[in-house]
């Protein structure tokens, strides 16, 4: 099966990288996570479970919550850091039987696995209090950075090329949500390699998901979830702006989804891979304002993939655990050269005799011709790239 991976087109890509201008303003603050004692019964086989909490700025309470360890196996290659979808309150292995087995093929690769629930809702603020769900993303950033530090760094893991894991961090729905703004609002971006937002982020776009424009209705939420989204903004009676689809809340709503209101959508070095159910329309039309905010801002390693015959838990199907686990494994087009009217890049996947890379190129996005087929890894030359006015590239894996 073919896996298309993202696009670069030369020279019309070089151009528009060269040409963007870049405005990144200082990220929120994140908070304060301390450790506790606390143990989980739920915590899953084969993984250790650590108690702790985290106050943010702008957020009156503070949350609980745990986070799960399985080692790698073998050498080291990375961290993988899972976040589930809605609360966040379940564990994310826990979900379909078969993510056990994706686990074990991770850690058998060489990563290590973690994964992150909440005692209660991250998305919920606290009655009367105005935090946003942008502000309360503060919550699994902190925990981010704190894994990060504490055990990603320790595993010495260097001289890693752009878009591969590395440090990587993935989640569904409301799980993509708390990778998206770790990227959008919180500056994370210097230590993410590979985010990989699955069946969102559902927050890309607030302001047109709780108002009722003409023309947006693939936008717009449903009762519960407005209900939902005004609980984030301290409405607690079924009736907050949200519900009311009240025009004069849209400042806020720009303010705190993941694709208006972030201070940063430029990231030279973290590949960004979003996958979303071919069954799941609302959330190709949502997750799509955040994937083109970043492409317009010229973010390079940037993937926007449809699982076939997936609803919107792309985990459930196993074309979608298949494509979240690529995704992190990493198939990447890097180091573009563009000399003497010839293109030489590298392709950079995964070691094994089973995979074969196919690089396809076009001048049009539709009519795909395969130049260069190779087991493994390899660096390329298009010795044809001089002949187009546009030249797209696209990398792609069998099977």
């Amino acid at each position: 099966m073919l896996r298309p991976i993202w696009h670069y087109s030369l020279p019309t890509f070089l151009s528009l990288f060269l040409s963007t201008s870049i405005v990144v303003s200082a990220p929120w603050p994140l908070g304060t996570l301390t450790t506790n004692s606390l143990t989980d019964p739920s915590c899953p086989s084969g993984f250790n479970c650590h108690g702790f909490a985290v106050s943010c700025p702008g957020v009156s309470n503070s949350i609980q919550g745990f986070w799960a360890i399985a080692p790698h196996q073998g050498t080291a290659r990375g961290f993988v850091l899972f976040f589930t979808g809605g609360d966040g309150i379940g564990w994310w292995s826990t979900q379909v039987p078969e993510l056990n087995g994706m686990v074990d093929e991770l850690r058998s690769l060489g990563f290590t696995v973690a994964q992150a629930r909440w005692v209660s809702s991250w998305l919920e603020s606290s009655p009367g209090d105005a935090a946003g769900q942008a502000h309360l993303a503060c919550r699994p950033a902190t925990l981010i950075k704190y894994l990060h530090d504490a055990y990603y760094l320790p595993m010495g893991i260097t001289n890693l090329l752009p878009g591969m894991a590395g440090f990587c961090i993935s989640g569904n729905s409301g799980g993509s949500a708390q990778v998206g703004y770790a990227l959008s609002h919180y500056g994370l971006d210097d230590i993410l390699d590979v985010v990989v937002p699955s069946g969102g982020p559902p927050h890309s776009a607030l302001a047109k998901s709780c108002m009722t424009n003409a023309g947006q209705e693939c936008y717009w939420f449903d009762l519960g979830t407005l209900e939902f989204i005004d609980r984030g903004f301290g409405f607690f009676n079924n009736n907050g702006p949200a519900v009311r689809h009240d025009a004069s809340f849209v400042p806020r709503w720009l303010e705190e989804s993941v694709s208006t209101g972030g201070n940063d959508y430029y990231h030279p070095a973290t590949r960004v891979n979003f996958i979303i159910g071919e069954n799941d329309p609302a959330m190709q039309c949502i997750s799509s304002d955040y994937y083109n905010r970043l492409r317009t801002n010229g973010s390079p390693l940037l993937a926007y993939q449809i699982a076939p015959g997936t609803p919107h838990p792309v985990y459930s199907t196993d074309i979608g655990r298949a494509m979240i686990k690529a995704a992190i494994l990493g198939l990447t087009l890097t180091s573009p050269v563009y000399t003497n009217h010839q293109f030489q890049f590298y392709v950079n996947g995964v070691t094994n005799t089973n995979i074969s890379y196919i690089v396809q190129a076009s001048s049009n996005l539709t009519g795909w011709v395969p130049i260069r087929t190779n087991p493994g890894s390899f660096k390329f030359t298009d010795t044809n790239a001089g002949k187009y006015s546009a030249r797209f590239y696209r990398a792609t894996s069998v099977p």
